[in-house]
């Protein structure tokens, strides 16, 4: 097995998601089969969807990346990214990336789970957690939505806050609003509930992997047994499944698009704080207003 549920590596690919990350918990939340198929058997898609490519340009230059680092990594989307980052400027101001701590991936839960805050920043003695996210068009239910995600939610726990501001620009050209801001609060209750749902999850996962073990020669029908698929997760109201093909057109050119990654794994995260993050926080932006 790729993954040692309670072990300290797991294999993922170059561009994957954080190790232990909301995207590789909620993926298992989402769909079994398609957890198994990208985290336990490292079978990836050569080709990722131009939404999440689009994404990834936009956050790059968020981040402070230069337009000719992004122009390699994401040669086809630069110029929407762009685009994307001009209407962010026309919305609500933001702190300098001087004034922030950006892009740090912290462990939480006793390191069951990592989180990587976009930004955290520092506003008087308050810490606020924002994250960029795309979207084709604002709904009526953003705040509903937002506001008990896991990954947000696993974002205000690592910045020791009790807010998140999802940061949300519109893809559409044509909107005549281009930016929204949801605020997202940490309450008690939430916070029991994603820890519980952690819990869960590395139990189901290490459950799971030893019914596959138990097998000598695991059949497909061994495989969807341990890693059920959730045929409600195939299609979404605005993409399909990466694997859809895979689950459901064998033997096609699209089906073999898929490649096992052969990097070696990264590290999890070490949960060996020497400070509490909020006094690196502290200490960074202190060192910033010594530094203008």
């Amino acid at each position: 097995m790729a993954i040692i549920p309670n072990g300290s590596k797991s294999f993922v690919a170059p561009t994957g998601g954080s190790p232990r990350g909301w995207s590789f918990i909620g993926a298992a939340l989402d769909c079994w089969s398609r957890f198994a198929k990208r985290y336990v058997y490292g079978l990836y898609p050569l080709i990722t969807p131009d939404y999440f490519d689009l994404g990834s340009a936009y956050h790059a230059l968020q981040e402070g990346k230069s337009e000719a680092e992004v122009g390699r990594l994401y040669p086809e989307h630069l110029v929407e990214a762009k685009r994307l980052v001009a209407v962010r400027a026309k919305g609500p101001p933001m702190p300098p990336l001087s004034k922030v701590v950006a892009e740090k991936e912290l462990p939480i839960f006793g390191g069951l789970m990592t989180s990587k805050p976009d930004r955290i920043e520092k506003s008087g003695t308050r810490h606020i957690v924002r994250d960029f996210k795309t979207s084709f068009m604002f709904s009526k239910n953003d705040e509903q939505h937002w506001g008990v995600n896991g990954g947000l939610l696993g974002e205000c726990i690592a910045g020791d806050t009790d807010t998140a501001l999802a940061d949300i620009v519109t893809k559409r050209e044509d909107a005549q609003v281009g930016t929204k801001m949801v605020t997202v609060k940490l309450t008690p209750d939430k916070r029991a509930v994603l820890e519980y749902t952690v819990q869960r999850f590395w139990k189901d996962l290490e459950a799971r992997t030893k019914l596959l073990a138990k097998a000598k020669k695991p059949t497909p029908q061994h495989v969807m047994e341990a890693f059920t698929p959730n045929m409600n997760a195939c299609v979404g109201k605005y993409s399909v499944c990466a694997y859809y093909a895979r689950c459901w057109e064998k033997g096609t050119a699209e089906s073999m698009q898929y490649v096992m990654s052969e990097k070696p794994p990264r590290n999890w995260a070490e949960y060996k704080p020497v400070i509490t993050w909020r006094e690196q926080l502290d200490a960074a932006y202190e060192k910033t207003k010594r530094m203008v």
